[in-house]
């Protein structure tokens, strides 16, 4: 039991939150990078025109992009990260740990009460009852998977930085 609160837990906790916040800092690294090469590329229609920091996401990477024709694999390569199935094959528990109390992990049992939208009469109902634990074989796997897609994002986005690279050296070359 120690060892599952001591070392299982905590992991857990750090590589089930994690997906979301690589895609995040993926989406905050393009917006900046792509601002600062389409400079380079745009010359003269380009404006200083980046948001704060803290209203960076998707769609600033998005609009940034859309000059770069490695962009798009990159932006669907980054919007498999921390997918819908993914969130569904955790118990959503990203968010039930950051906003709520999130499903335990291998042990205990959590959402004894839950509100809820009744799919057919679109009620809003109380349903009361437990949610089990998730499963390490289950978490394994889908971490593997997200860890994997993790993968072909960095190559995108590394791809990504050589289109970008290779213009600038075109325009400021070394004397």
């Amino acid at each position: 039991m120690e060892a599952l609160f001591e070392f299982v837990d905590p992991i857990a906790t750090i590589a089930l939150t994690l997906p979301y916040a690589i895609q995040c800092r993926f989406y905050f690294a393009i917006a900046h990078l792509c601002h600062q090469a389409n400079k380079v590329k745009l010359k003269n229609r380009w404006d200083d025109d980046l948001p704060e920091d803290r209203k960076i996401g998707a769609n600033v990477a998005k609009a940034r992009g859309v000059h770069w024709s490695q962009f798009p694999a990159l932006d669907a390569s980054v919007a498999k990260l921390f997918s819908s199935d993914h969130q569904s094959n955790t118990d959503e528990f990203r968010h039930k740990f950051t906003h709520r109390a999130p499903t335990q992990v291998i042990l205990g049992h959590s959402a004894f009460v839950r509100r809820s939208k009744n799919k057919i009469t679109s009620q809003l109902i109380y349903e009361f009852g437990d949610r089990p634990p998730l499963n390490v074989k289950l978490l394994a796997d889908e971490l593997a998977q997200e860890f994997s897609r993790c993968i072909v994002a960095f190559d995108d986005f590394k791809t990504l930085i050589a289109e970008q690279v290779e213009l600038i050296k075109i325009n400021n070359p070394i004397s």
